[in-house]
C-alpha cells in the first residue's frame, strides 16, 4: 500500500511539474529587428539593431542593443543560400539567430531565421521568421528586417527541491 502512495503522489508531482512550466511558457509574440550594417566596416565591429513589437512591449525582448555576425561564405552559389550566425547583445543578456540568406539581383537578400541560443534572460528565447535585406550601393549599406515570432519558452533554472537530494 506505501509503494502505491509514494507512486501516486510522484506521478501527481510530475503532472503538477508539467503544468507549471506550460504556464510559465509565454505566448509567442511578434517582433521587428531592423539592423543597418556598413559594409565598409570590419566584421568585428558590432551593428545596432532597434526592435519593436508585441515582444518588446511586453517584455520578452530588449528594443536596444547591438549584433555581431559572425564568420560566412559570400556570395552564396547561382540559386543557393547562406547560413550564418548573427549574435544580438542587450543589457540584460545575449541571443544567437540563425540565418539562410538569399541573395536576389540588384544586391538584395531574403531569407529566414530562428533563435539558436541565449544567455541570462534569454536562456529560454524561442523564435523564428523571415528576413528581408535591401541593400544601399550609394552608402555601401543594407536593412536587415527581421519579422517574426519570439516566446520566452519556459522558465528560469531553479534549484531541485531539498526533498529531490539536490543543494
Amino acid at each position: 500500500m506505501r509503494r502505491r502512495a509514494v507512486l501516486v503522489v510522484s506521478v501527481a508531482a510530475v503532472f503538477l511539474a508539467l503544468a507549471t512550466v506550460s504556464v510559465l511558457a509565454g505566448p509567442m509574440q511578434t517582433v521587428q529587428i531592423s539592423v543597418l550594417t556598413d559594409l565598409d566596416t570590419l566584421p568585428s565591429v558590432p551593428d545596432p539593431f532597434a526592435a519593436s513589437g508585441a515582444a518588446v512591449t511586453s517584455g520578452v525582448l530588449c528594443a536596444t542593443g547591438t549584433v555581431f555576425t559572425g564568420p560566412y561564405n559570400w556570395p552564396p552559389p547561382p540559386s543557393g543560400s547562406v547560413v550564418m550566425v548573427k549574435h544580438f547583445e542587450c543589457a540584460d543578456g545575449a541571443f544567437d539567430v540563425e540565418l539562410r540568406v538569399w541573395l536576389l539581383t540588384g544586391g538584395d537578400t531574403t531569407g529566414i531565421w530562428k533563435v539558436i541560443g541565449g544567455t541570462e534572460s534569454y536562456v529560454h528565447l524561442k523564435g523564428h521568421g523571415t528576413l528581408t535585406g535591401t541593400y544601399d550601393p550609394a552608402n555601401n549599406d543594407v536593412l536587415d528586417v527581421y519579422i517574426g515570432k519570439v516566446a520566452i519558452a519556459g522558465p528560469p533554472p531553479m534549484m531541485p527541491p531539498p526533498w529531490a537530494g539536490g543543494k
